[in-house]
């Protein structure tokens, strides 16, 4: 673990109950692989924004953590963790509860995505900047689907009820609302769903190595 973030151990004040998740900026190098290269490389900075997550949160973890046959993360006891990453940054989470995390850049997106991440009644919910507005959607139905261990196949059924200013959103799935908080940084939105609370984000860039 790199010493900027067992530093970040004295931001923990109580236990997992407080939600410490934790994205990296993915080192530049690393942004340039490809295929299962990449996949591997970015997932392994996932893995280690989750140790991170665990050291605030004074979580101790195996090395070694499961997924089911549906690929959804096994909790450890009562602990249960989420991980994301994308191209260029990687999160997760450690909560004591069902967790997903999620992010997107904020980016133009085709004319026909709109109606595959949510419905009009969905869209009346909120105005604004509709780029921002559909990342905002899709990372918090991202979320829940990971939290309730479901995964994509679940999108449809995935509503958005609730747009409570610019960062919390509220979904309903499987007879369940979620309430799902939302981080904006650097051209990307992040999403969080998990019991416990308040939340206390940590962004940290991973050096690349030297010439």
């Amino acid at each position: 673990m790199d010493s900027n973030l067992a530093l970040n151990r004295t931001m923990a004040e109580d236990s997992v109950t407080r939600l410490y998740p934790v994205i990296l900026k993915v080192p530049s190098h690393l942004q340039q692989l490809k295929g299962r290269e990449k996949v591997a490389a970015l997932s392994a900075v996932a893995r280690r924004a989750m140790a991170a997550s665990a050291i605030l949160s004074r979580v101790d973890l195996p090395s070694v953590l499961e997924k089911d046959n549906r690929g959804a993360p096994c909790p450890v006891g009562s602990i249960h963790w989420s991980l994301t990453h994308k191209s260029a940054w990687a999160g997760a989470v450690v909560a004591p509860g069902p967790a997903g995390i999620d992010l997107e850049t904020i980016r133009p997106f085709h004319p026909g995505l709109p109606k595959k991440v949510a419905m009009e009644e969905e869209w009346r919910l909120a105005d604004g900047d509709r780029n921002r507005l559909l990342f905002r959607y899709w990372t918090a139905k991202e979320a829940v689907l990971k939290a309730s261990g479901t995964g994509l196949r679940g999108l449809d059924h995935c509503r958005i009820v609730s747009v409570q200013g610019p960062g919390c959103t509220v979904v309903r799935f499987e007879k369940r609302s979620w309430t799902v908080y939302h981080l904006y940084f650097d051209g990307q939105v992040a999403a969080i769903t998990a019991p416990g609370g308040p939340i206390r984000w940590t962004i940290l860039d991973l050096p690349d190595p030297p010439p």
